[in-house]
């Protein structure tokens, strides 16, 4: 477990530090905010910058704001986290706004802060390899992938500014169907946190009625990138709670597919997987049966797995029921009566 400092202005970036925080708790860590000091850009400095100073890793956001300047400094809170950080010898993860995303007016600097704002993006641009985001959920996205890189695989490097060439490539609607495709399946190899954070909008946007396939089409990709990268199970989870029972079923059948590859599923997806044998739709009873019994044989030898196979083998839908059976049936030695 290690400490993760956010520093960011917060007004304008609320939406976005609320998915972060969430994003690192996820991931086993802790996260050190200003929420835990005052919900506001005028926060304690001393302990702001002692904190930063002394966190595993800094993790930093720079939108439109350049943020407020204690009396006596020519700097913002903001900035001055950050070069606490870099001074300490902290790595130093930082995310810029992308220039193509939506932003309101009134959340841009003016004056003198824009220009000094302007200065440090610049900055950073040139001397860090910097993530790009737009939304809270990308944010999460792309901030998980580096955290996880940095904390878990020894710095792995990443291709941010690639990944933000084939992501303006995929969105543009002046980009040919086949340019479209061609930087999608970049991305995907690429294991892009971007890309994934655009599958979740475009998963909890399509219309369960009417866009079966492309919803398929998203959760296969999803797949595909979640098989050998952890931090995405969490989008798994959303999916399994969504109120639209089409995602509930496409997730439990994606995570049963990634279990029959020989992915090892987090105990808090199985849990989930558990919790949906109440689900009052039967065939995504019938899906979570199934997929309980494509899980690797230690898995399947939880008790909580096999007294659900057994409760829904009493189910009354016949699907359910006999999809559970041959589901408990995996688990008899061979000879035995099933």
């Amino acid at each position: 477990m290690s400490t993760i400092y956010v520093s960011s202005t917060f007004a304008d970036l609320r939406l976005h530090r609320q998915a972060l925080s969430l994003a690192i708790r996820r991931l086993g860590h802790v996260d050190i905010a200003m929420e835990y000091y005052l919900a506001e850009d005028a926060r304690p400095l001393d302990r702001c910058l002692r904190d930063a100073a002394r966190c595993d890793l800094y993790v930093g956001l720079f939108a439109r704001r350049y943020g407020f300047c204690p009396p006596g400094e020519q700097r913002s809170i903001t900035e001055l986290e950050f070069r606490a950080a870099r001074a300490a010898g902290v790595d130093c993860l930082c995310f810029l706004l992308a220039d193509d995303a939506p932003w309101p007016d009134a959340q841009v600097e003016q004056g003198a802060g824009a220009a000094r704002l302007a200065a440090l993006r610049a900055e950073l641009g040139e001397a860090y390899l910097c993530g790009f985001f737009s939304t809270p959920d990308e944010l999460a996205a792309i901030a998980s992938a580096a955290i996880v890189r940095n904390l878990e695989l020894d710095r792995a490097p990443f291709d941010a500014q690639r990944e933000h060439r084939l992501m303006k490539a995929w969105r543009s609607t002046r980009s040919l169907p086949a340019e479209r495709v061609r930087a999608a399946q970049a991305l995907a190899n690429m294991g892009s946190p971007r890309y994934v954070a655009a599958i979740k909008e475009q998963l909890l946007a399509a219309d369960a009625q009417s866009d079966v396939a492309g919803i398929a089409h998203y959760l296969d990709q999803l797949q595909q990138l979640a098989a050998s990268r952890r931090e995405l199970m969490p989008i798994f989870l959303d999916l399994l709670e969504h109120e639209d029972a089409q995602r509930r079923y496409f997730a439990a059948f994606q995570l049963g597919e990634l279990a029959l590859r020989g992915a090892h599923l987090a105990p808090g997806i199985i849990d989930a997987l558990l919790q949906r044998a109440g689900d009052p739709a039967p065939d995504v009873r019938a899906q979570v049966a199934h997929t309980l019994g494509k899980l690797a044989a230690g898995e399947r030898g939880r008790a909580d797995v096999r007294a659900v196979l057994e409760q829904l083998a009493q189910d009354p839908a016949p699907e359910v029921k006999e999809r559970a059976e041959d589901s408990l049936s995996k688990d008899l030695p061979p000879g035995a009566p099933g």
